[in-house]
């Protein structure tokens, strides 16, 4: 045999132009529709060898859920978890959690509350899936033993109730309760102590009226009960008879104090009556020492003027002759008896 030439077939082109070549390069495969221009960009042509459409992935939407901080809590005393989202959430259409709280618990609620059996520091892991988005955060928290002292002084509407937290952490006892009698108080929430402080509630805020025979708890949000005590009465008692004995001694003092002066004012007093009266005497007595001096210093008295014969008419005779001073008429009767007793 031997070749011959045949005609070609109308229509056909046996090179290939350099664009159909670089796009074979490109995709990998000689597949392509025809096109000679650039069709890197477009998704819908692709050298996959089913000719199924190329499925569409939307992005996925941007969601963040937080644990939250870190926190604080005593041994035994519950602790609420929930997932904090952030501005990206504008709603929530599904979603699931797994909180895994470090001492071998887990739980799959959005809100959980958790209790710490022992003191320790515990890292708190959040798996959740919002939205279809999963996203995991953790946080730690710091569990101390309960070191919390609680007494109440006094009784009845003088009771005192004492709180005192003795951590290096302050602590919050919201949701705790103060039970007496079948009867309780609650803390309003985030009632919070301060390091090493104390807190001092009076009956009237608690409410519960106590005596020195009643037993009163201080109880965990749960209803456990932390410490129980009796009310101690005898100290305030003590307290209050020693400051009323002291005012009473004070009082005492001054008392015996101002009737000592009135004592000495009294006598003082009377001392200068008496010497009052016996000046009041000795003048009285200059006095009618005067009356007789004049009246016995005249050059002479009448021979009638005796004892039994004196009287004021002979007297005013006397003086009618210039030898006797009479005292005037409306003191003369007094003062002559005076001086007759006086004399005679």
């Amino acid at each position: 045999g031997e070749w011959k030439t045949a005609t070609a077939t109308p229509g056909a082109v046996n090179v290939k132009n350099e664009t159909s070549r670089n796009n074979d390069q490109g995709n990998g495969s000689g597949t392509g529709d025809g096109n000679n221009g650039d069709t890197s960009n477009d998704t819908k042509i692709s050298a996959h060898g089913s000719g199924v459409a190329i499925s569409e992935t939307k992005k996925l939407k941007k969601v963040s859920v937080s644990a939250g901080r870190d926190r604080i809590a005593l041994a035994g005393a519950p602790i609420i978890f929930g997932p904090i989202f952030g501005d990206d959430v504008s709603s929530v259409e599904t979603e699931s959690y797994l909180w895994t709280f470090g001492d071998g618990l887990a739980s799959v609620d959005k809100n959980p509350s958790h209790i710490f059996s022992l003191p320790g520091e515990y890292v708190v892991v959040l798996n959740a899936r919002v939205n279809n988005v999963p996203q995991v955060d953790r946080i730690k928290v710091k569990v101390s033993a309960a070191d919390i002292g609680f007494s109440v002084k006094g009784e009845g509407s003088n009771a005192q109730f004492v709180i005192s937290n003795n951590l290096k952490d302050e602590v919050n006892f919201g949701g705790w309760s103060i039970k007496s009698r079948g009867l309780s108080f609650v803390f309003p929430a985030d009632t919070i102590v301060l390091s090493k402080g104390k807190i001092v509630l009076p009956q009237k805020t608690i409410g519960l009226f106590v005596t020195k025979n009643d037993e009163v708890s201080l109880t965990y949000p749960g209803g456990d009960v932390l410490v129980a005590v009796a009310p101690v009465v005898e100290e305030l008692a003590a307290v209050a008879f020693v400051k009323t004995d002291s005012v009473l001694t004070e009082n005492k003092k001054a008392e015996v104090s101002q009737i000592e002066v009135l004592k000495k004012q009294a006598e003082t007093l009377d001392g200068l009556n008496k010497q009052l009266a016996k000046l009041q005497a000795d003048l009285n007595k200059v006095a009618a020492k005067a009356v007789v001096k004049k009246v016995v210093a005249a050059k002479s008295v009448p021979k009638s003027f005796s004892k039994e014969k004196g009287s004021e008419t002979e007297l005013e005779n006397a003086a009618a002759v210039g030898r006797v001073k009479i005292i005037p008429k409306q003191s003369t009767g007094g003062i002559l008896s005076f001086i007759k007793n006086l004399l005679f």
